[in-house]
């Protein structure tokens, strides 16, 4: 990813920040609200929103994360110019992982959800590389949903699910 100029690093999970939003000034900063999120409850607001943007105002990239009160587990979701990608965790499994951004459901690919720690470790990579997809993640990519109508012409919804889910990245361990 090649960047021009200043980065800024926007992001918000509770409603005061549509007004007033995170402005990190360094990869701790910004995983540091992590730590913040998970040890406030708040069932409505478990998804940080991360838009970096250029000198010129244009989105570089967006990084959604979903962290809830008291887990030890967390999800990320990334979109770059590389394409949408989901974190890979480490167990399989078949349905999506539901987090909220003010009350409204973000859902995050089946097995998605990775340790904390590398979750904090890759907002770190995400702030000092400007904006590119961090390394220290497996990605995995995931098309959330899709609507389709049945008989009855009632909405229902269709998980599509990757082909295959092989054991992630063993994250017991982060290089941290």
């Amino acid at each position: 990813m090649e960047t021009v100029g200043t980065i800024t690093f926007d992001a918000g999970y509770l409603p005061r920040h549509v007004d007033d939003p995170i402005l990190p000034s360094s990869g701790e900063e910004l995983a540091a609200v992590v730590d913040e999120m998970n040890s406030s409850p708040n069932e409505d607001c478990d998804y940080l929103s991360i838009a970096v943007i250029d000198s010129e105002g244009s989105h570089v990239a967006q990084m959604g994360v979903g962290v809830r009160a008291g887990d030890s587990l967390g999800c990320l979701y990334y979109i770059g110019s590389e394409g949408d990608f989901y974190s890979k965790g480490t167990r399989a499994a078949d349905e999506p992982v539901a987090y909220y951004d003010f009350g409204n459901e973000r859902l995050f690919a089946p097995g998605s959800q990775i340790p904390l720690n590398a979750v904090k470790h890759a907002l770190i990579q995400l702030f000092d590389s400007g904006g590119a997809r961090p390394s220290s993640v497996e990605w995995q990519e995931w098309h959330s949903w899709i609507v389709d109508l049945d008989d009855d012409d009632e909405a229902k919804e269709q998980y599509s699910v990757p082909q295959a889910h092989a054991p992630g990245p063993d994250y017991s361990d982060p290089p941290f």
